[in-house]
């Protein structure tokens, strides 16, 4: 006979709650909120574990059950039996509640079957034998002719070797036995001990980003465990990926979906205070975002409609040139390090064959369109733009962006009377102020202020009393120069969307729909962005189901967010900076030019670029560089750049 056997806690089932101890701060909440404990849930909990011990301690290691617990417990606690039998029924139900399957162990018991192989599920937990068969049969383990060992029952345990003895002594005929199991004691050394196959599963082990969770204030300890659980539930859910696959998922479930579920809940709060009800999320940073608060308003019951809008700067931006004016000319020809003669007519939307003569006269070729451009030919290019045959033509060509635009808005019912924001990412509110712009060009000027919620802003966050602009992770970090070191691309990263770029709108059938670069984000999704973003929307969905709204510590998870992300951005693994640091960023709204935050480099190329930043790629990730290659000045370099930011914390 071939024999799979598995261990069920933390192996096939586990818990919502990081830490198993956890839940008995619930039970004992819960019981004193129902008047059946007269002690708080932190010392119910003391008492409980307590009593646990010294039930195994009494039946060495053996045969332990609840109820064996729970008369312990109900001698120190002074419990009549009705009262001790209904709170012990209660922490089977609050197991029940709190257990979920592990996707990756279904497919391998599945596959055990399909071998031939008789199943068998073993534990040495004291719960009784139902409520394994209940939350096996519930989560498509246990089939019939399956077999459950309970140690309690068996009067047998996994740890003395007892149980695997007895299971032989039942199925003498057996040939080849594998167990799987997460304790390496019990699941792992003492079956090998008797000639058995043992398998160690470590994936429902705590990371590094969880352990961190737990280390908040022990007052509100169940909420933390029930965060990092979350956590954990969602990258266990990763199942059987591996390699990149595996790396954007576990960070995705540990870094971003938290660091994100953090800022849409704060929109989500900051709109109910504010009185508005309506969220626009604007492409694409936003679609993640969106997606997001499908999941929170719903299942926290927030009377918040959440739409998703298509804009860009490159769809806006334009359409807000009425008059050519100095601020125009600035946004045309960006000082960017990779500004070139194509890109600037791209952002104008005008074909600079158009002005081919205008061009070569002031010394510029149609050949090198693509060249970057130096700071004396920037300023020269300026002067150009401003000659009346071309302006007229950029002017005309934003009066027609910009019909299309508010027409498009208009349909969305950004221009209704509903009480409304934006939503996007951020940085420096120009997106805000160009839709603010093309509305007074077009006379179509909302009655209240503008209002828009980001991620985080590098300058103030309000530039007119028209527009109010609303960050929310200058609030988490120390201050404005801390804003300011932010490596706002790996944010970017985080809000990636799986569709092209928004260039402008185009009328069909009678309705106004955006005009994409591309249909789909080719490069991004290429290096993993679905499992990004799968990972992402699994970790919301935990979150608002292992918590209600009104238990929710919104100001100290959000400040957790910021030790989560620092962790990642400044201690990352090599496999985190490899995977993360390989993601196609390009700053450049008509994105032609694709760079790594950790480029393949030599340590010389890393040297040349400490000394030298225009060496460096926009959103240099050294961090990063220094976890994927080893180079000494590097290291050196981050030390010192490290203590100099402790130096302008300590005096901005």
């Amino acid at each position: 006979m071939r024999i799979f056997s598995f261990d069920v806690f933390d192996t096939l089932l586990v818990r919502e709650f990081a830490e198993p101890q956890d839940l008995f701060l619930k039970l004992g909440a819960i019981g004193q909120r129902q008047g059946l404990v007269n002690v708080a849930p932190e010392v119910f909990c003391k008492h409980r574990v307590h009593a646990e011990e010294t039930a195994w301690n009494t039946a060495g290691h053996n045969d332990v059950s609840l109820d064996d617990i729970w008369n312990e417990l109900a001698t120190v606690l002074q419990l009549p039996p009705t009262i001790r039998e209904k709170l012990k029924q209660m922490e089977i139900q609050c197991e029940l509640d709190s257990v979920r399957p592990i996707p990756e162990m279904l497919d391998k018991v599945q596959s055990a079957r399909r071998r031939g192989g008789r199943i068998l599920f073993i534990s040495d937990m004291y719960l009784p034998r139902e409520f394994f068969l209940q939350s096996l049969k519930k989560a498509g383990f246990y089939k019939e002719n399956d077999q459950l060992y309970v140690s309690h029952e068996a009067k047998a345990s996994k740890a003395s070797g007892e149980l695997f003895k007895l299971i032989r002594r039942e199925h003498p005929d057996i040939v080849e036995w594998t167990h799987i199991g997460d304790n390496r004691n019990a699941d792992v050394l003492v079956p090998k001990q008797h000639g058995i196959d043992a398998i160690e599963f470590t994936e429902t082990r705590l990371t590094r980003y969880e352990r961190l969770i737990l280390r908040r204030s022990a007052s509100t300890r169940v909420w933390w465990s029930q965060m990092a659980g979350a956590m954990r539930l969602t990258r266990i859910q990763g199942g059987a990926r591996t390699g990149r696959s595996a790396t954007i998922w576990n960070t995705g479930a540990n870094v971003v979906g938290p660091v994100l579920f953090g800022f849409v809940h704060w929109c989500l709060e900051e709109a109910i205070k504010r009185g508005l009800r309506r969220l626009y999320f604007v492409s694409r940073d936003g679609q993640i975002l969106h997606q997001i608060a499908q999941i929170i308003a719903p299942a926290w019951k927030y009377d918040i409609e959440c739409r998703y809008l298509f804009g860009s700067r490159q769809a806006w931006h334009p359409a807000a040139i009425s008059r050519l004016d100095s601020d125009d000319l600035k946004w045309l020809v960006a000082p960017t390090r990779d500004c070139s003669l194509q890109q600037v007519f791209a952002r104008a939307g005008v074909d600079p064959c158009l002005f081919k003569n205008e061009l070569e006269s002031a010394g510029f070729s149609l050949e090198a369109l693509g060249k970057s451009l130096s700071s004396e030919e920037a300023s020269r290019l300026k002067s150009i733009l401003s000659m009346p045959s071309i302006c007229s033509v950029i002017e005309k060509e934003s009066e027609r962006r910009r019909q299309l635009a508010v027409r498009y808005l208009e349909q969305e019912g950004f221009l209704s009377e509903v009480p409304a924001a934006i939503v996007d990412i951020g940085w420096n509110g120009n997106l805000q102020k160009s839709l603010a712009k093309l509305l007074a060009a077009s006379g179509r000027r909302k009655a209240k202020p503008g209002i828009g919620f980001y991620f985080g802003l590098l300058t103030c966050n309000k530039f007119s009393e028209d527009e109010i602009l609303i960050p929310y992770w200058n609030r988490l970090v120390p201050s404005k120069r801390a804003m300011q070191r932010e490596n706002t691309g790996m944010f970017e990263l985080f809000s990636a969307a799986d569709h092209g770029s928004v260039q402008g709108y185009r009328e069909n059938a009678g309705k106004i729909e955006p005009v994409l670069n591309s249909a789909t984000n080719e490069r991004a999704l290429k290096w993993g962005l679905a499992d990004m973003q799968e990972s992402i929307l699994r970790f919301a969905s935990f979150c608002v189901t292992c918590q209600e709204r009104k238990d929710f510590s919104s100001e100290a998870f959000q400040r957790s967010t910021v030790d989560l992300y620092r962790e990642f951005y400044e201690r990352p693994t090599k496999e985190e900076a490899l995977v993360w640091g390989s993601f196609p960023y390009s700053e450049e709204q008509v994105e032609e030019v694709f760079q790594q935050m950790v480029p393949d480099w030599t340590c010389g190329q890393t040297v040349k670029a400490i000394f030298q930043w225009k060496e460096r790629p926009v959103c240099w990730w050294p961090e990063g560089l220094r976890a994927a290659r080893a180079c000494l000045p590097l290291a050196a370099y981050l030390e010192f750049k490290k203590m100099k930011t402790r130096l302008c914390e300590r005096w901005p």
